[in-house]
């Protein structure tokens, strides 16, 4: 992870406390502006703006479909394997592009918070700013079991220098491994990340109670 420098000039930090005061006066957008059946669970205050969590709500029809405690209790169980994942994909991408500054300022807020805890519903982390839009992280699947939040920064900088602040585009990585093969993006709207067409093809086609290599338990 890229460190960041330890000297700022008083032009940046005027930028930054303006920023951050404005960031912290408003509220966050209901999520079901962004995506259905989602909801703002929690949300932490920070020197650098407001953190929301975004969580997939109890009632929504497809979450029985992705709770992991409907495949198999070794998905629990912190003696576990973890998944075999293929190499990280990145991906970027012009749709819900996220501005610069604002995700430079929400990877300062998920750093300075040390307590945070996420449910198995969650599904992103977000700072909401007038006139500077909104940076989430958000992430394909429930986390297994001992996951940290901390865990998600590796591919979500990954997304950041190679599509956000290179390209000006939102981005994703495939394959990530936590307990099981994850998505994780960085974007504009708390969204679900998605995994690909045709892997979903792919599932369907196979055989109820086959498992391959880097794959969830059939759905």
């Amino acid at each position: 992870m890229r460190l960041l420098p330890a000297i700022a000039t008083g032009a940046s930090l005027f930028v930054l406390a303006k920023f951050t005061t404005a960031a912290s006066s408003r509220p966050f957008p209901p999520t079901s502006a962004f995506a259905p059946n989602w909801i703002v669970s929690s949300s932490v205050s920070t020197p650098f703006g407001e953190l929301a969590v975004h969580s997939v709500s109890s009632s929504a029809p497809a979450l029985s479909r992705r709770d992991p405690s409907n495949r198999d209790p070794a998905y629990f169980s912190p003696y576990a394997p973890y998944a075999t994942c293929s190499p990280w994909e990145l991906e970027c991408s012009y749709r819900a592009a996220p501005l610069v500054h604002t995700c430079d300022a929400l990877f300062r807020a998920f750093a300075s918070v040390r307590d945070l805890h996420l449910a198995e519903n969650d599904r992103a982390l977000c700072l909401h700013g007038p006139g500077i839009g909104q940076c989430c992280i958000s992430w394909s699947k429930p986390l297994g079991r001992g996951m940290q939040p901390k865990f998600l920064l590796d591919p979500a900088e990954k997304v950041r220098y190679g599509c956000v602040e290179r390209q000006n585009m939102a981005g994703l990585v495939r394959n990530v491994d936590f307990g099981v093969c994850v998505t994780v993006c960085l974007s504009s709207k708390p969204k679900e990340c998605k995994e690909k067409k045709e892997d979903k093809k792919k599932k369907k086609k196979k055989k109820k109670g086959e498992v391959e290599d880097g794959e969830e338990y059939p759905q």
